[in-house]
């Protein structure tokens, strides 16, 4: 015998379906805040960072090697 579940709303009181895209709707939102912060502090990383090419951007993987060269790079100018 098969039950059928209701998701309609009963009062105050969320369905679990609408709990469920509640959530996901609060991740999706705290996801898009971190990647937003993330691509920031490399937007801020490569004004630093000196690049070989021109107008291009650097990748991230580009950045962070760049970055790495860079501070090797001063570690050995003050030693």
């Amino acid at each position: 015998m098969a039950v059928s579940v209701s998701y309609k709303r009963q009062g105050n009181k969320l369905s679990s379906r609408e709990v469920l895209k509640k959530r996901r709707l609060a991740a999706n939102a705290r996801e898009r805040r971190r990647m937003t912060g993330l691509n920031e502090a490399f937007d801020r990383l490569r004004e630093v960072v000196p690049a070989l090419t021109g107008d291009q951007k650097l990748s991230k993987f580009e950045t962070l090697q760049m970055a790495q060269t860079y501070i090797n790079a001063l570690f050995d100018l003050l030693h």
